[in-house]
């Protein structure tokens, strides 16, 4: 694995990559539009992930949605997958913009 690197996903099955310190990375953004959310396309979300990435590490913050924790879910060798803890909305990213309406 040449670099490290870390990537958020949210509800719509995308990712946003963190640039890695001190280097010149491929393109920094990676998603798919899918019809829905559900395990199937979670799945096919880090296979073209993990090819994408092919020779990096990637580990993924994920919040508790059913699809994310899925016994059926595949997952790539290069992929890791953490779980924020469930009532903690300021470690999801999308709940922070969710927040940002509320108040305007």
């Amino acid at each position: 694995m040449s670099k490290r690197t870390s990537i958020s996903a949210n509800q719509g099955i995308q990712g946003l990559m963190n640039k890695p310190k001190g280097g010149n990375h491929k393109n920094m953004t990676f998603e798919l539009v899918m019809p829905s959310c559900n395990t199937n396309n979670m799945s096919v979300f880090l296979k073209e992930l993990s090819k994408r990435y092919d020779e990096d590490l990637v580990v993924l913050a994920c919040d508790g949605a059913a699809w994310h924790k899925s016994k059926n879910l595949e997952i790539s060798g290069n992929i890791i997958m953490t779980h924020i803890p469930p009532y903690a909305p300021e470690m999801n990213p999308i709940e922070q913009i969710r927040q940002m309406g509320v108040r305007q």
